[in-house]
């Protein structure tokens, strides 16, 4: 009787390990197409800020020097 029941113990461990594993592997896929989600939404606020950045630095009535010398110290 404990023959059939360390049997059925060991089937059940590798079902239980095997539901893990592909548990464990969708959460891995999730966790990457979030950062990639991140990576496309850092990009675009980045490229706007760049744009937004550029523009100011034409709207500036400052000397270049001036100019420079602010950028270099907000950076």
């Amino acid at each position: 009787m404990s023959s059939i029941a360390q049997e059925q113990i060991a089937t059940i461990a590798e079902v239980a390990i095997a539901k893990f594993n592909e548990l464990q592997q969708e959460e891995k896929v999730k966790r990457l197409d979030r950062r990639l989600f991140n990576t496309r939404i850092l990009l675009k606020n980045y490229r706007h800020l760049k744009v937004y950045c550029n523009e100011m630095k034409e709207n500036m009535d400052l000397e270049d020097g001036e100019q420079e010398e602010i950028i270099i110290r907000n950076t």
